[in-house]
């Protein structure tokens, strides 16, 4: 990386992981080594039994921390303009596509924010990144919050799916499942 906002970035969100699995493993920083998996999916080797996921945008960083578990993250402007043509058709299954005709056209682009964050968390978390077929990937609103909704994937039942808003400007999604994967 020969930018060096991007390279500070990549710093800084490795920096907060290390920081994040010390506090979670309750071990010094010094102990937790990070790594990339063959996709280059961000993971900690040290200490076994945890996992570690990363995302930021322009404003935010996010890392997410789990033992015994896959996690992933995303986190995205919540007016980052999404309902462009034919990205909801790319991005969305069909039934996720006929909930969003039926919201007003103002709500549609947040509710495209939030699914692609969802499917951005559990692609991360999977180590797959874009190669997922996103449409394949289905969400339903299982319960609703003031500040945050947890999900439920047909494709995915074993897993856990929660998004919300931060800093009244940023949606961050977080995907955990099993250890062993999909």
């Amino acid at each position: 990386m020969r930018e060096p906002t991007a390279r500070a970035r990549l710093f800084g969100s490795r920096l907060l992981l290390r920081q994040a699995v010390a506090a979670a493993a309750c071990v010094d920083p010094a102990g937790v080594v990070l790594g990339r998996g063959a996709r280059g999916r961000p993971g900690v080797r040290e200490p076994a039994g945890f996992d570690g996921g990363i995302s930021h945008t322009a404003g935010l960083l996010v890392v997410g921390v789990a033992g015994r578990f896959r996690i992933g993250v995303d986190v995205e402007a919540q007016d980052r303009l999404l309902l462009t043509p034919g990205l909801p058709e790319k991005v969305c299954h069909p039934s996720e596509l006929a909930a969003l005709r039926l919201l007003p056209y103002a709500e549609r682009n947040r509710m495209l924010v939030r699914l692609w964050t969802l499917k951005e968390a559990y692609a991360k978390a999977l180590g797959l990144g874009l190669e997922l077929d996103f449409s394949r990937v289905c969400f339903q609103p299982r319960r609703v919050g003031r500040d945050a909704t947890l999900w439920r994937c047909r494709t995915a039942p074993d897993w856990h799916f929660q998004s919300g808003v931060v800093a009244q400007h940023f949606v961050v999604a977080c995907a955990v499942g099993p250890a062993s994967g999909p």
